[in-house]
């Protein structure tokens, strides 16, 4: 995953039809490259862990700190998809600084949850079974929904104008696809864990985690590589360009 989010950023560099993506592309790679070396110190801690019985808490740490950067980076991605940045002809709209709020918020209140709910010490033997059953969980869990709607409601605004093209309608539901992995099946996986036996919950709610987060991941980086740039331009300025060219043909006929 890393190989390729980096590939698709480097792959804009040269060329002339994705310069907006590419901001984007370089959020993905830095979502792929954090997750797995999250992932790698996870490796590392379980591998130790299953010889002395102890592990490294050093990397235990690492590891949380890297998979909420991650959640972090990836959360900032939908929410600029949505917001219309990965089109190419989209200009900048008031609401700009909303979205810097918006998002600066989120990940001020994901990071303080995440890792004060995961490196902390002050939960018992249970509560540290399912991360997601205490407090800075649950709010985690309910800032995940709502950032689920505010895609949605973003992405369905833009799909649906009555101009909108085929590609650029098919694009938005495919990046919700995403969101909705990214941030709903997990929060609804959290909600049947409790039939599963307690020593079986962390395993299964990390091995979910991991899949949502990388079949988001995985979508987004193909959506988003450069070759479909140009088949988001938006209609208006499409709409421009043909009258621009209309204007420049009929001044030449004149002349």
């Amino acid at each position: 995953a890393i190989c390729c989010a980096v590939r698709l950023a480097a792959g804009t560099e040269h060329r002339a039809d994705g310069p907006q993506l590419r901001p984007l592309l370089r959020l993905l790679a830095a979502v792929a490259a954090l997750s797995a070396l999250g992932g790698a110190c996870f490796v590392m801690h379980g591998t130790i862990y299953a010889f002395d019985g102890e592990g490294v808490l050093a990397c235990e740490m690492t590891g949380e700190i890297f998979m909420c950067m991650s959640r972090i980076a990836l959360s900032t991605l939908h929410l600029h998809v949505a917001s219309g940045r990965a089109l190419p002809s989209r200009e900048q709209s008031s609401s700009k600084a909303v979205l810097r709020a918006f998002v600066l918020g989120a990940a001020i209140v994901i990071a303080t949850c995440e890792l004060y709910g995961r490196l902390s010490h002050v939960y018992d033997w249970s509560m540290a079974l399912h991360f997601y059953q205490s407090a800075p969980g649950f709010l985690v869990i309910m800032l995940d929904i709502v950032l689920f709607v505010e895609v949605a409601r973003a992405s369905l605004q833009h799909s649906q104008q009555p101009d909108a093209p085929h590609a650029l309608r098919r694009f938005y539901m495919v990046t919700l696809i995403a969101a909705a992995l990214n941030f709903l099946l997990f929060p609804g996986m959290c909600a049947v864990a409790h039939v599963v036996p307690p020593w079986q919950r962390k395993t299964l709610l990390v091995r979910t985690e991991a899949g949502c987060r990388i079949g988001a991941t995985g979508i987004l980086a193909l959506v988003l590589r450069p070759a479909v740039a140009p088949f988001l331009e938006l209609p208006d300025r499409c709409r421009h360009l043909t009258e621009l060219s209309e204007a420049t043909s009929w001044q030449s006929c004149r002349s």
